[in-house]
């Protein structure tokens, strides 16, 4: 991916904005990508499917923090998560995505599930940790988990958000989708 990447519910008034993000992002030689979700219905389990997302590449990560530091990264995805969000308590959680990581079985794509309410000082550590696990990955010193028969569906490895332990964890969506099904029978 050669860009930043981002997903959401946006208003006439957003798209100024996006506009703006847009052609000052391109300064910069990054592409902003954007897709409306309004008026449109989503049917899946909420805890997977990606509506509220920014999702960037690792090279532009990668170069964004060369050229500003991890402060850079952070500035834009709070700049974004505010602008799709709207700062809204919704049960589907934000995602902060990374394509292309290099790693030994090839590259890597990994999505960070961060849900409810955060200050503005705990959704930075969010960031930042889902920036490090991605160097972890390239660097060889997290092991992801077995590729499942979600994976095609879903096309990266899923990691949920602790913020009582400033960590992430990766979901074993097989397990995930066994537990949701069991909860459903027994309702």
């Amino acid at each position: 991916m050669n860009g930043i990447y981002i997903s959401g519910y946006f208003t006439e008034e957003d798209h100024k904005v996006l506009d703006e993000y847009r052609n000052e992002l391109e300064k910069n030689g990054i592409q902003l990508l954007c897709r409306d979700l309004t008026g449109s219905m989503m049917q899946s389990a909420l805890d997977f499917i990606d509506i509220d997302v920014v999702e960037f590449g690792w090279d532009i990560l990668k170069a964004l923090a060369i050229k500003g530091g991890t402060g850079l990264i952070i500035f834009w995805i709070k700049k974004l998560w505010k602008l799709i969000t709207k700062d809204r308590e919704t049960p589907v959680p934000f995602t902060f995505s990374i394509s292309g990581i290099p790693s030994i079985t090839g590259t890597e794509n990994i999505k960070c599930k961060i849900s409810g309410p955060l200050s503005d000082d705990a959704k930075e550590i969010a960031i930042l940790k889902g920036y490090e696990l991605a160097s972890k990955i390239e660097e060889h010193q997290y092991q992801l988990l077995e590729k499942d028969i979600y994976y095609s569906a879903v096309n990266a490895h899923l990691f949920r958000y602790d913020p009582t332990r400033e960590t992430y964890s990766e979901m074993n969506i097989a397990d995930e989708v066994r537990k949701k099904q069991e909860e459903n029978t027994y309702v």
